[in-house]
């Protein structure tokens, strides 16, 4: 019996998006008219379209454009499902990508489950996120390897 074949690694640079800081921003401004048509009073609405506002905000920054620290820039995944991160302060850590991840040919959603960390970090990958190149070659390597 042959072994199986290991897989060369997959590296994935990833750059700002412009189509998804216009779905969360869109998102956000949605979820501030509908605070403002259930709420209906002053002293409540102000308030929690201010939150959402700042979290939106936020949101993009971190997800969409990238600019935050933490903000997840390039992905090397060295078998089916482990990967290594580069965060945008030049961090690195070592994960496995999770079975809760969702995959389409527009969108994916990675979820980044840490060794030995409690919390996952998520990465949205929009078609202006990457190479076309190699968003379809993450999208076979993930349609195709044995997610945990």
């Amino acid at each position: 019996m042959t072994a199986p074949r290991r897989l060369p690694p997959l590296r994935i640079e990833l750059r700002p998006s412009f189509l998804l800081a216009g779905v969360l921003g869109g998102g956000h401004l949605l979820a501030m008219v509908a605070a403002a048509v259930a709420l209906r009073d002053l002293e409540l609405v102000l308030p929690a379209c201010a939150t959402l506002a700042v979290h939106g905000w936020l949101a993009v920054r971190r997800h969409a454009l990238l600019r935050h620290p933490r903000s997840i820039v390039a992905l090397e995944l060295s078998s089916e499902v482990d990967c290594t991160a580069r965060r945008r302060d030049h961090a690195t850590f070592r994960c496995r990508v999770s079975s809760s991840s969702y995959l389409t040919h527009v969108l994916i959603v990675l979820t980044l489950v840490r060794d030995g960390g409690l919390l996952p970090a998520r990465i949205v990958v929009m078609p202006d996120s990457s190479s076309a190149d190699g968003l379809r070659r993450l999208r076979v390597r993930l349609r195709w390897s044995k997610l945990d």
